[in-house]
This record gives C-alpha cells, sequence and structure tokens, in this order.
C-alpha cells in the first residue's frame, strides 16, 4: 500500500463511515444526535485519522531502508530502526485507541439488543464478540494480536514480559518488519515463514526459540476499516429500528 493508497483508502472510508453514521444517527432524537452522536462519530473518525498518519510515517522510513544501500547520504542504519521502532509501537497503541473510541461510538449509536451483549471494557472482549458477529475472522485476528498481543506484552506492560531484544527486517517486496525474540546466542537461521505470512528465511545473529513480529501496517489498516464497517452494516441490516430509544 503507496502512502497514495494510504490517502485514498482514508478518504474512502470517511465517506462510507459518514453515509452509514447518518443513517444511523437519524433514528434518534435530533437533540441526541448533535449533543451525543456527533461528538462521539467525530472523535472516532479522528483517532482513525491519526492512525492514517502513523502509516504513512512508518512507510517513509520502510522506504528509506528499503533503498539505503543506493543512497549517498544516509543516516546510520541504527538511527533508522530506532526510529522505525518507535514509530510502529506508536502505530499499535493508535490502533487500540480507535478500537476503543469505536466500541464508545457504538455504546450510543447501536441499538439497545446489540449494546445489552456487547462488552465495552476490554477491547479483547469485544473484538472476541464481533467474531460471531460478523464474517471478519482474519480481520479480527490481526487487530487481536495488533492492538492487545502485541501492545501489551512489547509496550505498555513490558516489565511483565520475559526479557527480549528486536532487530528489523526489510524484505525484497519492501515491506519491513521490527522482530522481537527471546533468548541470544550467535549463529543460527531462522525462518519467519509463520510470522511473516510469506517464505522468509535469514542469518541471524542469535538463537531464539520465542519470536513475535507486529502484523504489517497495511494489514491492520484494512482490518480495522473492514471491522468497523461491516458492524455498522450489521446494524443497519439488522432493522432495529425506526424511533429508537434512549
Amino acid at each position: 500500500m503507496s502512502a497514495q493508497n494510504i490517502n485514498e483508502v482514508g478518504s474512502t472510508f470517511e465517506e462510507e463511515f459518514l453515509k452509514i453514521i447518518n443513517s444511523i444517527a437519524e433514528k434518534y432524537p435530533l437533540r441526541y444526535q448533535k449533543e451525543i452522536i456527533s461528538p462521539n462519530r467525530q472523535r472516532c473518525f479522528e483517532f482513525f485519522q491519526r492512525l492514517v498518519i502513523r502509516a504513512e510515517e512508518i512507510q517513509k522510513i520502510e522506504f528509506e531502508m528499503h533503498i539505503w544501500d543506493q543512497l549517498r547520504e544516509r543516516r546510520p542504519m541504527k538511527d533508522i530502526q530506532l526510529e522505525f521502532v518507535n514509530k510502529t509501537e506508536s502505530f499499535h497503541q493508535q490502533v487500540y485507541a480507535c478500537v476503543s473510541s469505536f466500541i464508545k461510538l457504538l455504546s450510543y449509536l447501536a441499538p439497545k439488543e446489540f449494546k445489552d451483549e456487547m462488552p465495552i471494557k476490554r477491547n479483547s472482549k469485544f473484538l472476541k464478540f464481533l467474531n460471531e458477529k460478523i464474517d471478519a475472522r482474519r480481520e479480527v485476528e490481526i487487530l487481536e494480536k495488533s492492538s492487545n498481543e502485541y501492545r501489551v506484552k512489547y509496550i505498555d506492560h513490558i516489565s511483565q514480559a520475559p526479557s527480549h531484544d528486536w532487530m528489523t527486517h526489510s524484505g525484497p517486496d519492501g515491506k519491513a518488519y521490527v522482530i522481537y525474540f527471546e533468548g541470544r546466542e550467535s549463529g543460527s537461521i531462522i525462518d519467519l515463514t509463520e510470522y511473516l505470512n510469506s517464505p522468509i528465511r535469514i542469518l541471524s545473529p542469535f538463537s531464539a526459540t520465542l519470536f513475535f513480529v507486529p502484523p504489517h501496517q497495511s494489514d491492520v489498516l484494512s482490518s480495522y476499516i473492514t471491522i468497523v464497517l461491516e458492524t455498522l452494516k450489521l446494524i443497519i441490516s439488522s432493522n432495529h429500528g425506526a424511533n429508537q430509544t434512549i
């Protein structure tokens, strides 16, 4: 997904998101639309816009890593790597914020029957709930890995995680990844196929038995969009109602 594609995806999502939200909101009293739904709709979309900004930031560094050998004037790779891991971690923290803001919007927008079932206190329980409601199992798994598993273990609650280190990998397709690992001894070959969903084997300066590779930002972005739109379409198609009660 190029920078232009990221912007196009964001614009397309905005148009469809607002169209669906407005069609649901019109079933509520006008005052409730203005005072409750409108600010939460705006806040939810602002969180998404910030996610797009973070994806673009990663993409710029990703490209710099990919062409680093060809540059006449280049920054030290260690500086680029540190910036890359910093932007990657910020992106995935923003995913968590996006999911949380969507939960809050739904808590005001969805019909009572939906809200009564919907978990609102934990993103992981909410995503598990959606897994049973919409046909987007892969997308839900990607968001769960991004906003919960990665964020909890390697960013926000690092004191509770086993000792680990990280490295970066830039593939021939231009995509780059942060690879977290436990253990450090020299000279083994690691197979990253199951982590990167492509047949990649690299010579590693360490030997480790446990790896974690966060999903690529393009996959996370498209997964979030799919989940939001499919959930909103489900609410519309369920036809719960004209003249919603508050």
